[in-house]
C-alpha cells in the first residue's frame, strides 16, 4: 500500500514539473503580456542596453519599478543573443526556477540523505507555481530572486570552510541586488549565524551588509540620489494593505497549503521538544531552517501587507514550507521507523499510510487546470489585430497599463505605466504633482491622437473624459487578449479627442 502511494507521489511530482516546464515553453513564445507589468521589464533592459540610466527623475515617459537592478542586467545579457522582447526575460525567468527545483532537491538530499523526501520538496515547488500567482516563468524579478537566495542557503548548509560563508554572503547579496525582500530574509539568516555559529556570522555579516551599502552608495552617487529614492524611500512612503493582516494565514497559507504547514510545525515541534535552545549546537539543523523559515515567512506577510503585493509576494513563503516539507516528511519516516517495536508493525504501517496519504492531499489542493493560465489561438490574433491598429494611428497614442511591449511592436513612443505614475502621485507630493501635471496637460492639449483604455485607466484619471470621447470597444470577443494574472486587463475601448467648435 504505501509503496503505491509513495509512487503517486513521485508520479505527482514529475507531472507538476512537466506541465511547468511544458506551459512555460508555450507562454515564453507568446509576444504579448500575460501579465500587466511585464511589458516594464523589458523597458527597463532595453534602456540598459541603450546605455541609459533606470534610476533617473520621473517623467511621463520613464518611470522605474521599486526594484534592484540585478534581473535587467542579466536580462540584457540574454537580450543580447536572444533580441529585445519578452522572450528573453521570461527565458531568465523559466531558467531560474529550473534551478530553484535542483538546489530544493540538492538541499533535501544533503539533509537528509532521502531522495525520495528531496524529490517530494521538489514537486511541492513546482506544484504551488499556480497559487503564487503563475509567476515561475514570467518576466518579473521574483524567480531570479529567489533562486540567489536558495543558493545562499545551499552553500550555509553544504560549508567546507569560511568560504562557503562568504559566497554565500555573495548569493544572499545578489538576490537583494535584485529584489530587497531579502534584507529581511538575510536578518534571520544573521540572527542564526550569531547565536550557533559566531565565526561564520562576521564573515556573512560583513560580506553581505557591506555590499548592500556599497553598492547603495556607489549607485545613489552615480544617479544623484534617485537609486536610493526608487529602491528605499519611495517604498517606505507605500500604504499598508491591513486587509491582509489575518488573510495572508486563512486565504494564502492555510486553504492552499496548510498540510505543509502542517508537517512543519511537526518539524519544528518534534526537533525542539526536551530540548534546551542554546545548548543544542551539535544538531542545529531544524533550529537554521526555523530561522530560515520565519524570515521568508515575514518576508511575504510584510510584503503581501505592503500596498501592491499581489501573490507573486508568497512564493518565498510557499518555497519554504516546500523545502521543510520534506525535512519533516523524512524526519516522521525515520520515527516510524525508529520508534515502534516489531510488536506495534501494524501502528508503523499506519502511521507511514497516514502520511503519504497527506501528502498526497496536499499534491491535490494545489491541483490546476493548465490551460487557465496559457493563451489561446484567439489571444494571439486579436493581439496581431490591435497592434496592427495602433501602427496605423498618426502621431502618439496611449495604451495605459501597458509599456514598451505594445508601444514598440506598433513602433510608437513609448510612455510610462500608468500604474506607475498613479502610485507615485499617490505617494510622493513633490515628484508625484509634477508628473501628473505634465500628464493632464498631455490629455488636454490632445497630445495623443487615440487612448486605448483600460478600466483602472478609466476609474484612477476620469478627468481625461473631458478631453477623449469614447468610440466604442476595441474586441469583439469579452474573452479574448486578456492577461492571465496580477490584475486581470486588457485594452478595452478606443477614446478620441473630443473637437473643439470654432468660436
Amino acid at each position: 500500500m504505501n509503496k503505491f502511494l509513495r509512487w503517486l507521489i513521485i508520479i505527482g511530482s514529475i507531472l507538476f514539473i512537466i506541465t511547468f516546464i511544458l506551459m512555460s515553453v508555450i507562454r515564453m513564445n507568446y509576444p504579448f503580456e500575460l501579465e500587466w507589468m511585464e511589458g516594464g521589464s523589458v523597458d527597463h533592459t532595453q534602456r540598459i542596453l541603450n546605455g541609459k540610466g533606470i534610476y533617473v527623475e520621473p517623467s511621463v515617459e520613464f518611470i522605474p519599478y521599486i526594484y534592484t537592478p540585478l534581473y535587467y542586467y542579466v536580462s540584457g545579457l540574454f537580450s543580447l543573443f536572444f533580441g529585445v522582447g519578452l522572450f528573453p526575460l521570461r527565458l531568465v525567468s523559466t531558467l531560474s526556477t529550473l534551478a530553484t527545483g535542483l538546489f530544493i532537491y540538492l538541499l533535501i538530499k544533503k539533509e537528509t540523505q532521502d531522495n525520495f523526501a528531496a524529490f517530494l520538496s521538489t514537486g511541492l515547488f513546482f506544484g504551488f507555481y499556480v497559487i503564487g500567482g503563475a509567476w515561475y516563468d514570467l518576466a518579473r524579478v521574483d524567480s531570479l530572486f529567489i533562486l540567489l537566495f536558495i543558493i545562499s542557503i545551499y552553500l550555509i548548509r553544504n560549508r567546507e570552510n569560511n568560504w562557503n560563508y562568504f559566497f554565500a554572503a555573495l548569493f544572499a547579496f545578489l538576490s537583494y541586488f535584485t529584489k530587497q525582500s531579502t534584507l529581511l530574509f538575510a536578518l534571520f539568516v544573521m540572527i542564526y549565524l550569531v547565536i550557533y555559529e559566531r565565526k561564520g556570522f562576521w564573515i556573512y555579516s560583513i560580506a553581505f551588509t557591506g555590499l548592500v551599502l556599497i553598492t547603495t552608495l556607489i549607485y545613489s552617487l552615480t544617479t544623484s540620489g534617485w537609486y536610493y529614492f526608487w529602491n528605499f524611500e519611495l517604498p517606505a512612503a507605500h500604504r499598508w494593505n491591513f486587509e491582509f493582516t489575518i488573510l495572508f494565514f486563512t486565504r494564502d497559507i492555510f486553504e492552499h497549503t496548510g498540510v505543509a504547514l502542517g508537517f512543519a510545525f511537526f518539524y519544528f515541534f518534534i526537533n525542539s521538544r526536551n530540548r534546551k535552545f542554546k545548548q543544542e549546537k551539535k544538531d542545529e539543523t531544524y533550529i537554521f531552517y526555523l530561522f530560515v523559515f520565519c524570515g521568508m515567512f515575514a518576508g511575504s506577510y510584510f510584503s503581501r501587507l505592503h500596498y501592491g503585493g499581489f501573490l507573486n509576494v508568497i512564493i518565498p513563503a510557499y518555497t519554504i514550507l516546500a523545502i521543510v516539507t520534506g525535512l519533516s516528511y523524512n524526519q516522521i519516516m525515520i520515527n516510524a521507523t525508529n520508534d515502534f517495536q516489531s510488536d506495534k508493525l501494524t501502528l508503523n504501517f499506519n502511521i507511514r499510510t497516514i502520511v503519504n496519504l497527506m501528502i498526497i492531499a496536499q499534491f491535490l489542493a494545489v491541483v490546476y487546470d493548465p490551460g487557465l493560465q496559457l493563451p489561446s489561438e484567439n489571444d494571439y490574433q486579436a493581439g496581431k489585430s490591435f497592434i496592427e491598429q495602433v501602427k496605423h494611428q498618426k502621431n502618439d497614442v496611449l495604451i495605459p497599463g501597458n509599456t514598451y511591449t505594445y508601444y514598440q511592436l506598433a513602433g510608437k513612443k513609448n510612455y510610462a505605466h500608468i500604474e506607475l505614475i498613479n502610485d507615485l502621485y499617490e505617494h510622493n507630493d513633490i515628484y508625484g504633482k509634477k508628473v501628473m501635471k505634465d500628464f493632464k496637460n498631455k490629455i488636454a492639449n490632445h497630445n495623443f491622437s487615440i487612448i486605448y483604455a483600460n478600466k483602472l485607466f478609466i476609474e484612477h484619471f476620469s478627468f481625461f473624459k473631458n478631453y477623449y470621447e469614447e468610440k466604442g470597444l476595441i474586441f469583439n470577443d469579452e474573452s479574448c487578449f486578456k492577461t492571465k494574472t496580477g490584475h486581470i486587463m486588457r485594452p478595452q475601448w478606443k477614446y478620441t479627442p473630443i473637437e473643439i467648435p470654432n468660436k
